[in-house]
């Protein structure tokens, strides 16, 4: 037999019918719950329930009308808010607060994508970078720009080239720059890269050493006729100068991961440190005006050029081409290395010339004076003009200079 209900409002809410008389489907008590008339939460298919006085009751729709249902924790006062657009800023797991068919990642609205699919799932432009299940889509780099190194550019001539790796704390992930790579034979020529070109260092200082199967670094010998004979040239390693955290510069086999783009102008003397740095000379970052633009030297040349940085402004940071040509290790001076055709290795004559120095300190830090090398240890010279009127034991830094 049907059950009658009657017709009274208030008995007919408590026992399970509608004031018109027709059954409804309570979801729960609100008392159960701790709410009240009125109150109103969240479900989780993103719809909002409201409190009638004894059950709760479906009256809004969210996710029907592209809304997020959204609810003050430990409070009954859910609302439909605006969900967030593709490139917005977000928050949750999942689909988050963001727009249907987005995904939340990494605070910020991503097309989600299938990387083991073909098509992934991404737009023009846009690549799918896999998570632990799926994946999402991201914005191609184009040229010039940095890049993560196992994503990609936009353009298909480009490569990521390795730039730098973060610091630990910054996730410790390897940075490149979009951009035409080429061989480390070609190193200071045109060779591969297009007209207006040269093959280039990028200034990330970056190199990736050759190893053994032991996982040994492998030497060679810049004096040597040959340098290169030892390393695996055909994979692109070659004789360099590679600086090591126990044993300082080294000769080794590496890879600098050289790229095509224009030549940053050298400065071999502090004298002749522009001011202040123009974009056409600022090595601080790869992507100056959209134009790739790198350290380099002269055809021919064993010096590696390096960025050295004058203002660590992390908005707008700034630095200049150096290059060492008789870096120092344990305290022992090293032959000259080659700067290259149209380049010389030139030893600043004072203080402010002088752009690297190695002091021989005391054990307070303070500096050794002398009258003598004989004062000084081992590599290190007396000389004088780096302190006023006193001579002291150092190791200036020979650099590359475009010759006078």
């Amino acid at each position: 037999m049907r059950k009658s209900c009657p017709v009274l409002v208030a008995l007919a809410l408590a026992c399970g019918c509608s004031g018109d008389g027709k059954p409804v489907a309570a979801t729960s008590s609100c008392a159960k719950d701790s709410a009240t008339l009125g109150d109103r939460r969240c479900t989780a298919d993103n719809k909002i329930e409201q409190c009638d006085g004894a059950a709760w009751k479906t009256t809004l729709d969210c996710a029907a009308q592209g809304l997020l249902c959204s609810q003050v924790a430990h409070a009954f006062g859910a609302t439909c808010r605006t969900r967030n657009l593709l490139g917005e800023v977000c928050a949750g797991l999942g689909q988050g607060n963001c727009d249907a068919a987005l995904i939340c990642q990494a605070n910020v609205c991503q097309r989600p994508c299938d990387p083991s699919a073909s098509p992934a799932g991404c737009g023009t432009g846009e690549a799918c970078l896999p998570l632990a299940a799926g994946g999402y889509c991201v914005r191609q780099v184009t040229t010039g720009g940095t890049c993560l190194f196992d994503l990609g550019c936009a353009t298909n001539t480009d490569s990521c080239v390795p730039y730098l790796r973060q610091k630990a704390e910054d996730g410790g992930q390897l940075v490149g720059v979009c951009g035409p790579s080429c061989r480390t034979d070609e190193l200071y020529t045109q060779g591969s890269c297009s007209a207006g070109e040269q093959c280039l260092f990028n200034p990330g200082d970056y190199v990736d050493p050759q190893v053994t199967a032991s996982g040994a670094n492998v030497p060679c010998d810049l004096t040597s006729a040959t340098p290169s004979s030892t390393c695996d040239t055909a994979s692109g390693y070659f004789c360099m100068k590679v600086r090591t955290v126990k044993n300082g510069y080294l000769d080794l086999c590496a890879n600098a991961h050289p790229i095509c783009g224009q030549k940053l102008p050298l400065f071999g003397r502090g004298t002749d440190l522009p001011d202040p740095v123009t974009a056409a000379e600022n090595c601080a970052v790869p992507e100056l005006g959209g134009n790739r633009a790198f350290c380099g030297l002269g055809m021919g040349a064993t010096a590696v050029p390096r960025c050295l940085s004058l203002y660590n402004d992390p908005v707008a940071p700034q630095g200049v081409c150096v290059a060492s040509c008789n870096d120092y290790a344990s305290g022992s001076a090293m032959p000259d290395l080659s700067c290259g055709a149209g380049f010389e290795c030139y030893l600043p004559l004072s203080d402010a010339e002088t752009l690297y120095v190695n002091i021989q300190r005391k054990a307070d830090n303070s500096m050794v004076t002398c009258t003598s090398a004989a004062v000084c240890k081992a590599g290190y010279s007396c000389v004088g003009g780096l302190v006023t009127d006193v001579k002291i034991c150092a190791q200036p830094h020979k650099l590359c200079r475009v010759k006078l």
